[in-house]
């Protein structure tokens, strides 16, 4: 939460120049993707230092902690009420976190092929940095690229254990 930059993990294979990252940024203070057609992903975040939605996320995601997640799925919005202990899939954590802060925010599921401003957090198409579906990741990521990819989030889950995978 104190200093900016831009995070990966560690699947993730880059495409364009980080120039390019911080001109599609523009005037946001922060900037995430669309990983579905409901979720946004953190496996790449680009952000200035000391912005709002770090400390709620380092606040939100320390183990113990209750929290109902907001989501929007084919239309219909469902809630999910979690204990995060630090034993659930990543998938569960902070993609959750973040996705509910900016449905609540005014994220909208109709214009998830546009990009999107909410709180000074831009939101981009998933072809940006997720255009290889999870379903996908076994096939050449080469198949994916589209001329908009800045990077594509390869869903290796280094930390899942076999049967997860």
């Amino acid at each position: 939460k104190h200093y900016g930059g831009i995070y990966l993990d560690t699947d993730v294979d880059v495409y364009e120049d980080f120039d390019k990252w911080v001109d599609r940024m523009g005037e946001a203070d922060a900037m995430v993707g669309w990983e579905s057609s409901w979720f946004v992903n953190t496996a790449i975040i680009v952000g200035k230092p000391k912005l709002w939605i770090w400390e709620k996320m380092a606040d939100d995601l320390v183990p113990g902690n209750e929290k109902e997640f907001r989501f929007v799925i084919k239309g219909s919005v469902r809630r999910s009420v979690e204990v995060l202990d630090g034993k659930e899939l990543s998938s569960r954590s902070s993609p959750w976190v973040i996705t509910d802060y900016l449905y609540r925010a005014g994220l909208d599921q109709k214009l998830e092929m546009e990009d999107q401003v909410l709180d000074g957090v831009r939101v981009v198409p998933y072809m940006v940095f997720y255009p290889m579906p999870y379903h996908g990741r076994h096939q050449d990521p080469k198949l994916f690229v589209k001329p908009e990819t800045l990077a594509m989030h390869r869903w290796a889950g280094s930390w899942l254990s076999p049967e997860w995978k």
